[in-house]
């Protein structure tokens, strides 16, 4: 699954922190973004974590850890992330840097 190509506000912004936009409309289209990118890296995260079933380790030895708390879901981290952007009642300084990550996601920085 690929991911979709930014809107264009988000590159210009990410390139030269600039914009037209009032931040009440950038606003959803930060939130659109976000929520692409968020389910792209849960669903390409999930295919690399799932081995086939002929690799999957066969064990009859009890495990000496205790269990891994459950993973936060996509909603909810969602939900946190949306809400942070929501408090926000003007650009915050990081607004670049936040649509740097948004426009190209997988770069390493």
């Amino acid at each position: 699954m690929a991911l979709e190509p930014p809107h264009p506000q988000l590159v210009a912004l990410a390139a030269a922190n600039a914009t037209d936009l009032a931040w009440n409309d950038l606003k959803p289209i930060i939130a659109r973004r976000l929520h692409a990118v968020v389910v792209h890296a849960d669903a390409t995260h999930a295919a690399a974590q799932t081995p086939p079933a002929s690799e999957t380790p066969q064990s009859n030895l009890p495990l000496l850890r205790q269990p891994a708390p459950e993973p936060e879901t996509v909603d909810a981290v969602m939900q946190r992330l949306l809400a942070m952007l929501d408090e926000f009642h003007a650009p915050p300084f990081t607004t670049q840097r936040l649509c740097e990550l948004l426009v190209d996601p997988m770069r390493a920085y």
